[in-house]
């Protein structure tokens, strides 16, 4: 019997989809780059009287890193709408991102996910545009950061 991890093909990390979920609708975003995927724990050093040779060290809570999102320049979208409203009016609309690394399903002619990451009550806390340069010829890209309570691996 052949050992499935000999078998196994690591996943390309340029095929993903990015959708935001608010109440009933699904909104999907293209994007060049998604960083943020990050959990830590923290942990708090705990010194037994008179041990001298250790600490204890116990968990305290999880610590997320802000959802990073970058894509091309698009000025009339509801993602911008969404970010303007927060960062400018202070009215934050909370939604949920989902961000799915996908695969070609070689039986069928479409994609299907093979991990997919949900953030909970998100919304907008920073934009940037990149540099300006008229020597250039680059994308104008933007970034949009993101803060979160929480996120799951769903798959």
């Amino acid at each position: 019997m052949a050992n499935k991890e000999q078998n196994y093909i690591p996943p390309t990390g340029f095929f993903f989809s990015v959708d935001f979920y608010d109440g009933s609708t699904k909104k999907f975003s293209s994007f060049k780059e998604v960083s943020g995927l990050s959990v830590k724990i923290n942990t708090e050093d705990i010194v037994q009287g008179g041990e001298n040779g250790f600490k204890y060290r116990l968990p305290t809570g999880a610590v997320y890193q802000n959802l990073v999102l970058k894509r091309a320049l698009n000025v009339d979208s509801e993602l911008i709408t969404w970010c303007k409203d927060a960062i400018e009016n202070f009215d934050f609309k909370l939604k949920t991102v989902t961000v799915k690394l996908l695969h070609l399903d070689s039986n069928s002619s479409g994609s299907k996910p093979l991990a997919v990451w949900e953030f909970s009550d998100a919304y907008p806390i920073g934009w940037n545009l990149s540099n300006l340069n008229a020597m250039g010829n680059e994308l104008a890209i933007e970034t949009i950061e993101i803060a979160f309570t929480r996120f799951a691996r769903k798959k």
